[in-house]
């Protein structure tokens, strides 16, 4: 079962190691926009003290890239039929409402919302090889830049280690605009995957490594025929390493998974689980970081991707 921490200072490095292969495919879906490149049940208590409600932030979509990547085509990979709308007369009563939840590792590497992921880093990016360099070292910079429709994005220097460090900051970025864009929950379905011991049995496919395109139409399609990311890729084992987070272990790579919040993220009244997914391939410079939205509602037997951000 998951745990909760109350511990909101502490926050870990955000430094990457991995070196992203030009082989491999590169995302950044859902609230920036999306990037590809070709090529044990129990009920989990609510606790009020680790629930927060924070102010809400708004969001353009973009697609962005590197001049060291592949060329790339910008695509919407949200799915569209996971997540009816609950009709408003199935929701219990807004007293029932169920406040927003963050985990420990949510807690622990932002100090509960309010540390920067940037921590000091900076980088230096543009759109355009005529327009001059912008220094970009904080979320509210990163996410306040005009990227809506700009094609690619440069960064300096153009590195694949540079690439990964720049998405592996990003994505934390994307996490916390989430929690706070968040609201409380009507109704939740999600208590069967927060008290598991081995999450990979109910969640979906794409929480794998899948960076190639036909990787990822295959796991798509299988979490379209509700099959698990354990029944997926058998190869795959998840290990617990503290509250809320799982290390992974798979044929040819491994990472680790982190729980970051509970709460209604996209608006529906239905309860949704947003995770962190790192990985890199073993003897290889490959590497990815990943954030998931993921519900379930009454209509559905399967816990589904609502949004994907990152790098895959």
């Amino acid at each position: 079962m998951i745990e909760y921490a109350p511990s909101r200072f502490g926050a870990s490095s955000m430094h990457a190691a991995a070196i992203v292969s030009p082989a491999r495919s590169l995302l950044w879906l859902g609230a920036l926009g999306v990037l590809a490149c070709t090529k044990d049940t129990s009920t989990l208590a609510h606790s009020k003290s680790e629930s927060a409600q924070l102010a809400p932030a708004n969001l353009e979509k973009a697609s962005v890239s590197a001049t060291a990547r592949p060329v790339c085509t910008a695509h919407d990979d949200a799915p569209r039929h996971d997540k009816p709308a609950t009709p408003p007369a199935l929701r219990p009563p807004a007293t029932d409402a169920l406040p927003i939840e963050l985990f420990a590792p949510f807690n622990q590497r932002f100090a509960g919302g309010t540390v920067d992921p940037f921590q000091g880093e900076k980088f230096h990016v543009r759109f355009d090889p005529g327009q001059p360099w912008l220094d970009v070292s904080s979320c509210d910079v990163l996410l306040g830049l005009p990227i809506a429709g700009q094609p690619r994005l440069y960064l300096e220097p153009s590195t694949e280690d540079e690439l990964r460090a720049f998405w592996y900051v990003a994505v934390d970025c994307l996490a916390l605009s989430l929690v706070r864009a968040a609201k409380t929950a009507q109704q939740s379905h999600m208590a069967p995957l927060l008290a598991s011991k081995d999450p990979s049995r109910l969640m979906p496919p794409q929480l794998g490594m899948v960076d190639f395109d036909d990787e990822r139409e295959d796991a798509k399609a299988a979490a379209a025929q509700c099959r698990s990311w354990k029944e997926y890729d058998r190869d795959v084992r998840l290990a617990r390493k503290g509250p809320a987070r799982f290390a992974i272990r798979g044929e040819d790579w491994s990472g680790e998974l982190l729980f970051y919040a509970r709460g209604d993220i996209d608006g529906d009244g239905n309860e949704d689980v947003l995770v962190r997914r790192d990985g890199g391939v073993e003897g290889g410079s490959y590497g990815a970081s990943a954030l998931f939205v993921l519900s379930r509602t009454e209509h559905d037997s399967c816990i589904r991707v609502v949004r994907e951000l990152g790098s895959s």
